[in-house]
């Protein structure tokens, strides 16, 4: 049963990171086609939701070979406050 939470912890964590790449991309190729509205924007936009999608799952993958996702995600919020001086609060 633990294992398979650790397991479960692990996917969602992956499909986390995919789905923040994939909405970045999004995002940026919709902002463009926005501004641009014509036909090379929307080719132009869709590529970049595409490469963002390519990139989601090329780091989520580096993410789970390497390190695990959830230590991946974590990693970002570990040294909130790098100029706080009291060394027990961070272990």
């Amino acid at each position: 049963m633990i294992r398979f939470l650790e397991y479960f912890t692990e996917v969602l964590a992956f499909l986390g990171i995919v789905i923040s790449f994939i909405f970045l991309g999004a995002l940026a190729g919709g902002m463009l086609y926005l501004i641009i509205n014509n036909t090379a924007a929307l080719v132009t936009g869709v590529i970049i939701a595409l490469a963002g999608a390519v990139m989601g799952f090329y780091l989520a993958i580096k993410a789970w070979k390497t390190t695990g996702t959830v230590n991946f995600i974590s990693g970002f919020s570990r040294n909130r406050w790098p100029d706080d001086k009291d060394e027990s609060i961070r272990k």
